[in-house]
Parts: C-alpha cells; sequence; structure tokens
C-alpha cells in the first residue's frame, strides 16, 4: 500500500520536476547564446583562457596588491576600461582649463625664461663661476623638464594627473625655498638645475596634454593661450627681481618668487581636472 502512494506522490511530482528541467536548459540556453554574442563582440576573456591553457594565475599578497595595480595600471600600453569620449571643442570649462593651463606654463617657462637675469646675478654678483659654467644650470634644467614629460605624461595618460601635479609642486617649491639658501655653485646647480626642473617636468607636460583632450577644431587656439604664459612670466618674475634684488638681496627675491609659484599651484591644483570617463563596451585586453 505504501510504495502505491510513493509511485503516486512520484507521478505527481514529475510534471513540475520536467517543467523545471526545462526551464533550466532554456536559461542554459539563453547565457550560451549570450556568451557567444559577447565573444564576438569583445573577443575572448583572456583570463578564461589562460585557465583554458592550464597557465596558473600569480596571486598577489594583499599588503602589494595595491601598489602592483597602481603599476601595471601606469605601464600598461593601453587604458584599462575608460575613455573620456569625445572633446567638448569649447565650452566655459574647456575654455577655463586653457587659461588655468597657461598659468602652469607662467610658473614654469616664465621661470626658466628669466634665467638670463639669474646668469647675469650669478657671474657679477655672486661669483659663483663663469658664464659657460652657469649655463650648464639652465640648460640641465630644460633637459629635466623634457625628460620627466616622458613619466608625467604616461601618469596622465593612467589617470593619476593630480597626484603628478601634486608632487611637481611640492618639488618645485622645495626647490625656490632651497635656491634661496644657496650660496655656491654646487648648490644652486642641484636646487635650481635638478630640483626645480624635476618639479617643472611634472607640471608642465600633463598640462599641457590635458588642454588637449578638451579640444579637437580648436585645439591650436587654446595651446596657444596656454604656452603664451611662458611669455606672461617671463615679463612678470623679471619685474620681481629687479625690482626687489637691490631692496632685500637674493633670499628673499627668490622666496617672494617662491610665494607667487605658491598661490598660482594652488590655483591651478583646484581648476585643473581630468575629464569624466565612461566606461568602454568591451575591456581592454
Amino acid at each position: 500500500m505504501s510504495r502505491n502512494t510513493g509511485i503516486g506522490r512520484s507521478a505527481a511530482r514529475s510534471p513540475s520536476v520536467t517543467s523545471s528541467t526545462t526551464q533550466t536548459t532554456a536559461d542554459d540556453h539563453d547565457t550560451s547564446v549570450a556568451y557567444q554574442d559577447k565573444l564576438e563582440t569583445c573577443g575572448p576573456d583572456p583570463e578564461a583562457q589562460r585557465k583554458q591553457n592550464g597557465e596558473s594565475l600569480r596571486q598577489t599578497p594583499s599588503k602589494s596588491r595595491g601598489l602592483y595595480a597602481t603599476l601595471s595600471r601606469t605601464l600598461s600600453r593601453t587604458s584599462d576600461t575608460l575613455e573620456p569620449g569625445p572633446a567638448p571643442d569649447g565650452g566655459t570649462k574647456a575654455w577655463m582649463t586653457a587659461l588655468v593651463a597657461h598659468l602652469v606654463v607662467f610658473n614654469t617657462w616664465g621661470f626658466i625664461n628669466s634665467f638670463g637675469l639669474f646668469q647675469t646675478y650669478y657671474v657679477n654678483t655672486m661669483k659663483i663661476g663663469g658664464e659657460s659654467q652657469v649655463a650648464w644650470i639652465g640648460s640641465l634644467e630644460v633637459f629635466i623638464l623634457f625628460f620627466m614629460g616622458t613619466f608625467s605624461g604616461r601618469a596622465l595618460d593612467a589617470g593619476y594627473f593630480r597626484p603628478t601635479f601634486m608632487l611637481g609642486s611640492v618639488i618645485t617649491l622645495f626647490g625656490m625655498f632651497m635656491l634661496s639658501l644657496c650660496k655656491t655653485y654646487w648648490q644652486i646647480f642641484l636646487a635650481q638645475g635638478i630640483c626645480i626642473g624635476l618639479g617643472f617636468g611634472c607640471l608642465f607636460v600633463p598640462s599641457l596634454a590635458l588642454v588637449s583632450t578638451y579640444f579637437s577644431s580648436r585645439r591650436s587656439m587654446a595651446l596657444a593661450i596656454t604656452v603664451s604664459g611662458g611669455a606672461t612670466g617671463g615679463l612678470v618674475y623679471p619685474a620681481i627681481a629687479e625690482r626687489l634684488l637691490p631692496q632685500v638681496g637674493f633670499p628673499w627675491t627668490i622666496r617672494v618668487m617662491a610665494f607667487v609659484q605658491m598661490a598660482v599651484a594652488i590655483v591651478c591644483a583646484t581648476f585643473l581636472k581630468v575629464r569624466t570617463q565612461v566606461p568602454l563596451l568591451c575591456p581592454a585586453h
């Protein structure tokens, strides 16, 4: 009697089990079709390929995982999964970025363009060396500025504009205040030639490249506004030196220039921003 009852219950359940199995099969089919569509659109998943080939995925320690991710993102030749989209080619934010980048060039190339004044003062007043020796300070400063652009420009592409800009501002101000304490050739060489050059390299190239991301057809006008900051700074910094050197001397003249650069750097750090990024349809391989 119990056996017949069990058979009856099993027969009663069979339609629901069959229906559930049919639904599961349909869901699996839909998932398979969606996966095939994804493969056709985005290509195969690199991680799945590595698993199929039997390659073991290296596990990064938890403490160094953040550093590993940062280095991987910075050294990668392609952006991860984000793109800024088409350039606005105008608008308040875009033109404001060009004007603020003008101030960045004011701080960097404006100070470099004033080196002729420093060279005359170093040779004739401070007597730290001949004109040929002193010229190496300015030459090295320009070289390091462009050399650092190799790394600071890549940092912008990887999404690290703000940390790079802040680091460059701190290095520049540190070099300026150290320059105000210098009295010998090698002290000035290290402070102005190397330290300030490193700071300028972290500021100039990323800011110039950032302006280019806001414009397409009007890019030449925007970059012209930006790079003209070198001429503006080339007028202001020599005027400060000509006015203050006879009155307060070399140390406080350099400190006044440093405070001017600090104020300009704060304005630039406030308004210079990377464009809002949107997700790609497919992740970069």
